[in-house]
């Protein structure tokens, strides 16, 4: 009898999963594993966690315990919630290097996640998990207009929130702990001086006239390319993910640029950003990629692109 506990770790619209070889063949599955002795099957969960992942996660609610036939034993799955760490592949401390079974790490659109085996078993109260960390109401007035100077302040702490949840487990904590709104507010007082052919940039204002989040884009850095037209950033407070807002700052950004006579356009993105679904739904396509430094950490980027700006599904 193997008692088995794993955790489940939602981050905007992505759940984490581990491929490993189990009896020869390779799956993906939740992190998890056996739980040891005199250990508590939330306990078993964490651990997992950090050894399989490299990320401390705390406990937030138990989401099934059942008995398997297929490992004749208890089965646990738990809600886990990102703490501090960067997510990357670990080892198992009872094997030898040469007997490693995990083998990748990634982050799994929901959508498609439900197509693995170990997420069907959970699949009726994954959807819980959905609705918790990622379904978010829609604002009851969101104002969107082009921001000037005088907006520096407020965009850059929204910059650094943003930067800080939708970044947790991407960047290392420490980069991401020493970010400042005064050193962000000096970067956008540049920009502000300095703005690229036909940069504009477009602030959501919720209810309160408080800002939600922002976009910008203007001509394409990247010269010689397909792409005369470029997305620099979409930037939103967790609260207001998934609301339709960023659609909302696209579609002007988009309106902007065909009205300055734009025929194409292109973002970059970090490959391990829940963001990269969100362009994909958009209608972009990637078509290249390369690394970058970002603190100590390289990591790859992906250029994605509308061939035609007509298309922007906004």
């Amino acid at each position: 009898m193997s008692n088995r506990s794993c955790a489940a770790i939602v981050n905007n619209g992505r759940i984490l999963m581990v491929k490993q070889i189990y009896k020869g063949e390779q799956l993906w599955t939740l992190p998890g594993g056996s739980i040891e002795a005199g250990e508590s099957p939330a306990a078993a969960s964490v651990r997992e966690a950090r050894e399989e992942t490299g990320l401390e996660i705390e406990v937030v609610k138990l989401l099934v315990e059942t008995y398997s036939d297929r490992i004749k034993g208890m089965y646990y799955c738990y809600q886990g919630r990102v703490i501090s760490g960067t997510a990357r592949l670990g080892t198992d401390p009872e094997l030898a290097e040469d007997e490693q079974q995990l083998q990748e790490l990634r982050w799994v659109p929901l959508a498609d996640a439900r197509d693995h085996q170990e997420i069907r078993r959970i699949e009726g109260l994954l959807d819980g998990v959905v609705e918790e960390n990622v379904k978010q109401p829609a604002p009851a007035q969101v104002q969107i207009r082009e921001a000037g100077p005088a907006d520096i302040e407020g965009i850059a702490e929204v910059h650094v929130r943003s930067w800080q949840t939708t970044y947790r487990g991407i960047i290392a904590d420490d980069f991401l702990a020493g970010l400042s709104v005064e050193k962000r507010k000096k970067n956008w007082e540049w920009t502000f001086h300095n703005l690229n052919q036909d940069e504009a940039v477009f602030l959501a204002l919720d209810d309160k006239g408080q800002i939600a989040g922002f976009c910008s884009g203007g001509k394409c850095r990247e010269l010689g390319g397909d792409y005369d037209g470029e997305l620099y950033a979409i930037y939103l407070l967790r609260e207001y993910q998934g609301t339709g807002i960023g659609r909302k700052l696209a579609g002007h950004l988009v309106r902007h640029l065909k009205a300055n006579g734009y025929k194409a356009m292109m973002v970059w993105v970090l490959e391990r950003n829940p963001a990269v679904d969100f362009y994909r739904r958009l209608g972009a396509k990637p078509f290249t990629r390369k690394e970058i430094r970002i603190g100590e950490d390289v990591l790859i980027e992906i250029g994605l692109g509308w061939e035609s700006i007509d298309v922007v599904q906004v």
